[in-house]
């Protein structure tokens, strides 16, 4: 007898998929449709509309009968991501951003994963990066097919992945699933910081699970140009993510490996140096100063550094003449 008219096998078990949505009319359609054409049936849809005040309602009204909406005040994708968890029923649950969209067979291959996985807890995935072209429109992307060697894992990608996030942050949440287990295990997204929050779940889920991924590309990330020149924050998330796991957690990952300090300097040495010269660029020359001054604590003997610090102080010599 096969295994699927079999009395004893196991039924494909339900994925409750969280779409964190804000202002997203041109986008959310297509998120939503990849959702619902997904190969893997047994799925929830749970949309989180964080505010929206253009016309995404009108736009999820069409779904209606086919996804749950939630409506709350602008609070942030953090927020969004937890309301959803709160509501979700699935074993399996999957984060999809409203600007993002996965190819169809995704989710069955992740499922499928974790299913022959014991030690994995989540399951990630390859990922296209769109951009928009000179008239600010999308191109349609073509979908990796034959999936070959889909159930494949990178290696230096998978396992446990500590030391790698603190290094760089390697993984898409809309990209991943998790089992129930792990999201129960790990917690909330932390709703204070306003950037970064994506880094800081991931570092906490990479203390208490395994995390794999698989080198098929099935999802497709977004990059809007106001992503790219947006003004940067005063606050520096990154690296106050990374010295937040740093005090709590120290230099070794669950198995007791230790890092080398000296990569971590060097990490939060370009994190301030990226996150003074945004700034820099912008013309906010005392911020930019701020950010390299806590870069040269790191690495007072980078010539690029102090290069870029003279500018900043130029800057600020300019707009003080």
């Amino acid at each position: 007898m096969s295994a699927i008219s079999s009395p004893t096998a196991r039924p494909a078990p339900r994925v409750s998929v969280i779409v964190p949505c804000f202002n997203a009319e041109d986008y959310v359609g297509q998120a939503l449709d990849s959702a619902l054409g997904q190969t893997h049936g047994n799925i929830e849809i749970i949309v989180v509309d964080d505010g929206s005040t253009d016309s995404t309602p009108e736009v999820l009204a069409g779904y209606a009968d086919r996804v749950r909406v939630l409506r709350q005040q602008n609070s942030g994708s953090a927020a969004a991501r937890n309301r959803g968890i709160d509501a979700a029923t699935g074993e399996l649950i999957a984060f999809l951003d409203a600007d993002d969209f996965w190819f169809p067979d995704k989710l069955q291959m992740q499922v499928s994963h974790l299913m022959s996985c014991a030690d994995c807890g989540v399951v990630y995935c390859g990922w296209l990066t769109l951009s928009a072209g000179s008239d600010g429109k999308f191109p349609r992307p073509v979908s990796p097919s034959p999936y070959v060697g889909h159930d494949r894992i990178e290696p230096d990608r998978s396992g446990w992945l500590y030391h790698l996030l603190l290094q760089d942050s390697v993984v898409h949440t809309s990209t991943a699933v998790f089992r129930r287990e792990v999201i129960e295990t790990v917690g909330r997204f932390d709703e204070s910081l306003r950037r970064g929050q994506d880094l800081d779940y991931w570092l906490r889920t990479s203390r208490v699970t395994q995390i794999h991924k698989l080198s098929a590309v099935l999802s497709v990330y977004r990059l809007h140009a106001e992503s790219i020149t947006r003004q940067p924050n005063p606050v520096n998330y990154r690296a106050r993510v990374i010295e937040k796991a740093l005090a709590t957690w120290g230099l070794a990952d669950p198995t007791g490996r230790m890092l080398d300090a000296r990569v971590v300097r060097r990490v939060l040495k370009q994190s301030w140096r990226g996150h003074g010269y945004q700034h820099l660029k912008r013309g906010s020359a005392d911020q930019a100063l701020r950010s390299f001054s806590e870069a040269l604590k790191l690495g007072a003997l980078d010539p690029n550094l102090w290069w870029l610090t003279s500018r900043a102080i130029a800057r600020k010599m300019a707009g003080q003449s």
